[in-house]
């Protein structure tokens, strides 16, 4: 008896032995499957059985197209690749293309149809992101918030803003197309769509367009800007601003062309600019630039000029200032604030004589130039500062012989089209010194053919050769700047 209790208890120990084996064997891919899908399995409520469960650290993170092929490609269960699909952050592709590939790597309908769910919240999520942003281009407060929020989105957003190029309000274009630029997709379908605006009938939107293709720019962007600008027939002041951006000094003989025999002024303002920003100082370069401060009969052309003299700091400058101020009325003030990056005797000896202006406007700017070109904080009087100059001039610090200036590192070249204001709506690109931004009063930075040249204060600066820095022609800020949407302005 005792011997068959015994036997009874071996068979029933063997096939309990045998089970455990069998349920090893049938969870060992399941525990694969999750390791390979990043999760941890876990004991489930009934002994022996193993479930996949997501770790905490896993919970949110990003699940794309390629991370999902690679779940499929791995033979990951369905069950686990759709609790993987819940817990994350989605960020799918659901095009044709994409589905087709899923398809191949052996997608169930299920995990396809999950997919497609997914990829369709995203992308109403992503549209009103970005039709929220397109309502704030249009608020003073909203601009530079709507673009930080639409650049976090990234390309996503992209087939969204493209639709906004054509919309008829000025600030959504000019947003748009600035937001774009900042994302920096260099896909050449992007740059299709950024290269019409360069000729769009708003100054400050052919401004952005023109930072956002150099942004975007590769080793052929030079050349078909090239090709577009010696197309004469069309509105190029845009095209020659992308020169200006890219920072190319092979378009110095272009621009030296347009600013001495183009017709439209707005682009001999830009190419001026542009020169300005190139930062090339020779003989051809400067001379040109001087013909235009003193015999171009476009103010704004003449403020430009101004404004890249005073950048190159070019010699024999300050009398070029001089003689244009005589001449022209018009733009007096902007060259007060150019001379002030001179800083020459000259210049100090003829913005001391500008203080007995009549014009109260104009001997309050000689007097800012004074006292930001030498530091000193004499009140606005002219016996004060030649009681001053009589004896400094004598100094070490300002002993230079002709135009030889006062040792300073060069000034960023304000953009033709902004002014430390605001940017003008449909207002025609400015001079010299910039756009005047949104909700800024006429004073102070100047409007759109009145920039203050040359000046960083009141112009506000350009941007850097990866043109996502600050501003550029007149009426139209750049990446770093911008902040505030276009207002109108009186031209």
């Amino acid at each position: 008896m005792k011997m068959l209790f015994d036997g009874l208890r071996a068979a029933r120990v063997a096939a309990h032995i045998g089970i455990c084996v069998l349920v090893g064997s049938a969870a060992a891919p399941v525990g694969a499957a999750a390791a390979a899908a990043g999760e941890r399995p876990v004991r489930g409520e009934k002994e022996g059985q193993e479930t996949p469960k997501i770790p905490p650290e896993a919970k949110g993170e990003l699940l794309d197209n390629a991370k999902l092929l690679a779940l499929l490609k791995a033979k990951v269960p369905e069950e686990i690749i759709l609790r993987k699909i819940e817990v994350s952050e989605c960020d799918f592709d659901d095009s044709a293309e994409q589905i087709a590939k899923f398809q191949e790597a052996g997608a169930t309908p299920k995990i396809l149809g999950v997919l497609i769910d997914k990829a369709l919240v995203k992308r109403k999520r992503v549209k009103t992101i970005v039709d929220i942003a397109e309502n704030d281009f249009e608020n003073v407060d909203g601009y530079e918030a709507a673009l930080r929020r639409l650049t976090r989105e990234g390309m996503a957003t992209i087939p969204y803003l493209v639709k906004y190029l054509e919309n008829e309000s000025e600030k959504k274009r000019a947003g748009s197309v600035e937001a774009i630029g900042r994302i920096g997709d260099r896909s050449a379908a992007v740059r299709k769509h950024i290269i019409p605006m360069l000729y769009d009938t708003s100054p400050a939107v052919r401004n952005r367009a023109a930072q956002a293709l150099a942004s975007q720019s590769d080793d052929k962007t030079f050349e078909d800007v090239a090709a577009m600008f010696l197309r004469r027939g069309e509105k190029n002041d845009g095209v020659a601003q992308v020169f200006g951006y890219l920072g190319d000094k092979r378009a110095v003989p272009l621009l030296v062309e347009a600013v001495r025999d183009r017709l439209d002024p707005d682009v001999r303002m830009s190419a001026a600019w542009s020169l300005g920003r190139l930062g090339v100082k020779s003989r051809e370069v400067i001379d040109v630039l001087m013909n235009a401060l003193v015999d171009d009969r476009s103010e704004k052309v003449r403020s430009a000029a101004a404004a890249a003299l005073a950048d190159l700091r070019a010699d024999g400058a300050a009398r070029a200032f001089i003689k244009a101020y005589d001449r022209y009325p018009e733009g007096r003030e902007e060259i007060l604030r150019a001379m002030r990056h001179l800083k020459t005797h000259e210049s100090i000896e003829f913005l001391i004589q500008c203080l007995n202006e009549e014009d109260r406007k104009l001997s309050r700017t000689a007097h800012e130039s004074l006292v930001m070109m030498t530091g000193e904080k004499f009140e606005n009087s002219q016996d004060v500062w030649l009681g001053w100059w009589s004896n400094a001039k004598k100094t070490p610090r300002y002993i230079r012989i002709g135009e030889e200036g006062l040792p300073e590192t060069p000034p960023v070249p304000t953009p033709p089209d902004r002014t430390g204001g605001g940017r003008g709506e449909g207002a025609g690109t400015g001079a010299a010194g910039g756009v005047r931004e949104a909700g800024s009063s006429e004073g102070g930075g100047g409007g759109p053919d009145k920039p203050a040249a040359g000046d960083k204060k009141d112009g506000g600066a350009a941007p850097g050769k990866d043109g996502a820095e600050a501003a550029g022609p007149k009426g139209e800020p750049g990446p770093k700047e911008t902040g505030k949407p276009l207002e109108k302005s009186t031209p």
